[in-house]
């Protein structure tokens, strides 16, 4: 904290500051028409000697607004956020392919109104691996 703001905070003062303060939660004020949503783990630094902790988390970004929200284990809110905007009639969701991505996506606006993409990166994955090879 002292490197970005010049001045030094103990941790727990910065932890209690932050369970003290009611974050708002961002919003758009125009259609959200796309959006990208990954997963993963993060490892929680945890006191020499104690096993690691790991969180999972899952982060979606609205593309054009750049702006996003991030999770840890909690879906159920990020869907309610995403919920929560003006999704346009036809909203872009790109993903990975992973289940976990793809079973938030179902509960967010509608199956009219998504239109889901998946990366490309992935995308040539299962196109390699289904690709027969030739033989000489």
């Amino acid at each position: 904290m002292d490197i970005q703001t010049g001045r030094r905070v103990r941790t727990k003062t910065q932890q209690r500051l932050e369970a003290w303060h009611d974050f708002e939660l961002p919003t758009s004020k125009v259609s959200v028409e796309q959006m990208s949503l990954n997963g993963g783990m993060i490892r929680l630094r945890t006191p020499p000697g104690e096993s690691a902790e790991w969180r999972e988390y899952k982060a979606l970004n609205l593309g054009k607004q750049h702006q996003g929200m991030a999770w840890f284990k909690d879906n159920e809110h990020l869907i309610k956020w995403a919920n929560g905007l003006p999704l346009a009639q036809m909203v872009d969701c790109l993903g990975d392919g992973h289940d976990g991505v793809w079973g938030v996506y179902s509960q967010i606006g509608n199956d009219a109104q998504r239109h889901e993409i998946l990366d490309w990166f992935h995308l040539m994955k299962i196109c390699i691996k289904s690709r027969p090879l030739r033989k000489n």
